[in-house]
């Protein structure tokens, strides 16, 4: 991955935490936690679906946790079944 990919992933990583930590939900949970006596926190986490290449050379692309090629996606899609990519 380039390095001006890696600081938009971070970018975007900032500006979910900046709007959850705004969020006046987001606070309220939060401070009811540590009323409780509780020291919430949360992280938050960008990636973008890895793709790895198989012994016969196709692309995996990750569905979920399922690594499907471009092959089975084609078969799946044959059976009427989509895939999230």
């Amino acid at each position: 991955m380039n390095r001006q990919i890696q600081k938009m992933l971070q970018s975007l990583r900032e500006a979910i935490h900046e709007a959850l930590a705004d969020s006046p939900g987001v606070a309220s949970a939060m401070a009811e936690l540590e009323r409780e006596g509780h020291t919430p926190s949360f992280t938050v986490d960008v990636a973008l679906p890895e793709e790895k290449v198989a012994d016969s050379g196709e692309v995996f692309v990750y569905a979920g946790q399922l690594p499907l090629t471009a092959s089975d996606q084609d078969f799946l899609r044959n059976l009427g079944i989509e895939t999230a990519e």
